[in-house]
């Protein structure tokens, strides 16, 4: 999925998001339980997303890309898949 933004604007909500996370606040206001990462991603390395990660959480690692959402048909389906 081609994003619709600049890169630029992409760049910094990623950081706005970092800060967020790390200031301590982001697990708790954005109810962040779950962290799924592609370990094929191209963007993120997934390496680096386990490192930070797992100083917040337990990550599920998927045989995926950088945006696995496609693996499941529903919200549902994904809820189910991440509780287990």
């Amino acid at each position: 999925i081609q994003p619709q933004r600049e890169f630029e604007e992409q760049k910094e909500e990623l950081k706005a998001l970092q800060g967020y996370i790390e200031s301590g606040n982001g697990k708790h206001c954005l109810n962040i339980n779950k962290a799924i990462i592609g370990k094929h991603d191209k963007i993120i390395p997934a390496n680096n997303q386990i490192a930070f990660w797992k100083k917040h959480l337990e990550p599920i690692i998927v045989d995926a890309g950088h945006y696995p959402f496609f693996m499941w048909e529903s919200w549902e389906e994904l809820i189910d898949y991440a509780g287990k």
